[in-house]
C-alpha cells in the first residue's frame, strides 16, 4: 500500500476575488492510494476566505495522523469503516474528511467493478442537471443566449451591485426563455430593507431561489424574509459561520451544499434524512477545485440533491489548467458521470511533473 499527498497549483482563467482577497491560481493536495494494483484519488483543497483551515493545516494534520491514517487503508477498509474512522476523529478538517471519504469511494468502487455513484447509492441517476453562473460583470445577454444554446435550463444570475441591470436579465430571461429557471446570488450585499423591496420587485418572475440575499444574516432576519419575499431564500457561505446545521435546515428552503467545505457532513446520508423531514431543497455546488473534487461533488449531487434542480458542478472551465476536463461529462445542460471503466481511466490520470509530492506513506 502506498499513500501519497501531492501538492498542486492550478491558475485561474481570470483573478478570482473574495470579499478580503484576489487570487490568480486555486491550491490544494490531492491524493493517490495505490493498493491491490488499483489507482484511487482524493483531493483536499480548502477555499481561502470560505473554509477555516488552510492547506498547510491539512499536511500538517495528516503527518500528525499519519500512522492512524496508514493503518487505516493497510487494513481491509470499507464505506462504513471509513464513516466509522471519520466519526472517532472528530478534530479532522472539512477538507481532510471530504478527500479520505473520495479516496476510499473511488478505491472501493473500482474494486468491486462499478462506477462511483452505483457504489455509493442504490439507484442512483447517471446524470445530474447543472445551472450555467452567470457573473455580474460579463456580457450577460450574450451570455444567456450562449447557456441556453449549450443546453443549460438553470441560469444563476450574480446580482452585482445595479438592482436596475439585475432586473433587466431577469426580465429577458423571463420573456425569450420562459421554461429556463433562474437563481439570483447576492453573496450577502444587501440589508434587510434592501433584499425585501428587491424581491418583492422580482417576485413575479418566478424566481427558484435567491442565495445569500442579507449581508448580516441571522435567525430572525432570516425567517422574515421567507416570510414577506416571496422569493424563497437559499443559505451557503452562513451555515457553520452563522448558523449550525440544524438551525439552517430549520429556517430556509434551500441549502447550498458544499463538501470541501463542509467535510463528513456532505457525505452523510443523515443529511439527506434530515433535509427531507424540513422538506429542504439540497444544491450541491463545488468549491473551484480539480476534477477530482468536482467529480465527488457530482457523484454526491446525484445520490444527496434534490433531484430535479440543477447542481453547481460546471466551475471547471474557471480553471486555465487541470487534472482533466470536463468537457465530455458536461453537455447538454447535465453533468454525465462516469461509468465504472471511465472512472479506471480516469483514476490512472498521469500526474503532471509540476506537483510536488509532500508525504508519503
Amino acid at each position: 500500500m502506498k499513500l501519497h499527498f501531492y501538492s498542486y497549483k492550478l491558475p485561474f482563467t481570470s483573478l478570482f476575488r473574495t470579499a478580503t482577497q484576489t487570487f490568480d491560481k486555486r491550491e490544494g493536495l490531492f491524493l493517490r492510494l495505490e493498493k491491490d494494483d488499483i489507482m484511487a484519488l482524493g483531493e483536499a483543497a480548502p477555499l481561502p476566505g470560505f473554509s477555516d483551515e488552510s492547506i498547510d493545516d491539512v499536511l500538517n494534520q495528516a503527518e500528525h495522523y499519519q500512522d492512524e491514517i496508514k493503518n487505516h487503508f493497510c487494513s481491509t477498509f470499507s464505506l462504513s469503516g471509513t464513516r466509522e474512522f471519520l466519526l472517532s476523529h472528530p478534530s479532522f478538517y472539512p477538507a481532510l474528511q471530504f478527500s479520505l471519504f473520495g479516496l476510499t469511494a473511488t478505491f472501493l468502487a473500482q474494486k468491486k467493478g462499478v462506477s462511483l455513484q452505483n457504489f455509493l447509492f442504490q439507484a442512483p441517476s447517471n446524470t445530474v442537471p447543472v445551472n450555467a453562473v452567470l457573473g455580474a460583470e460579463t456580457d450577460r445577454k450574450k451570455d444567456i443566449k450562449q447557456a441556453v444554446k449549450d443546453g443549460y435550463h438553470t441560469i444563476k444570475l450574480k446580482a452585482g451591485y445595479r438592482f436596475a441591470t439585475l432586473k433587466g436579465d431577469v426580465k429577458l430571461i423571463r420573456k425569450k426563455y420562459p421554461e429556463v429557471a433562474i437563481r439570483i446570488d447576492a453573496n450577502q450585499s444587501w440589508t434587510l430593507e434592501q433584499a425585501t423591496r428587491i424581491l418583492q420587485e422580482l417576485q413575479p418572475y418566478d424566481i427558484e431561489y435567491c442565495e445569500e440575499p442579507l449581508a448580516r444574516p441571522d435567525t430572525a432576519s432570516i425567517q422574515k424574509l421567507c416570510e414577506i419575499s416571496g422569493v424563497p431564500i437559499a443559505l451557503d457561505e452562513s451555515i457553520f459561520r452563522t448558523f449550525s446545521l440544524r438551525q439552517a435546515l430549520e429556517i430556509a428552503p434551500v441549502l447550498i451544499v458544499k463538501p470541501m467545505i463542509w467535510g463528513f457532513h456532505a457525505t452523510s446520508i443523515e443529511l439527506k434524512k434530515m433535509a427531507q423531514i424540513r422538506d429542504t431543497k439540497l444544491i450541491f455546488t463545488t468549491s473551484l477545485e480539480s476534477g477530482i473534487g468536482r467529480l465527488m461533488t457530482a457523484t454526491l449531487a446525484a445520490g444527496l440533491g434534490a433531484p430535479d434542480a440543477a447542481h453547481g458542478l460546471a466551475t471547471g472551465s474557471m480553471l486555465a489548467e487541470d487534472i482533466w476536463q470536463d468537457n465530455e461529462m458536461i453537455h447538454d445542460g447535465r453533468f454525465h458521470l462516469p461509468d465504472a471503466a471511465s472512472l479506471v481511466k480516469l483514476m490512472n490520470v498521469h500526474f503532471p511533473d509540476s506537483l510536488i509530492p509532500k508525504i508519503s506513506f
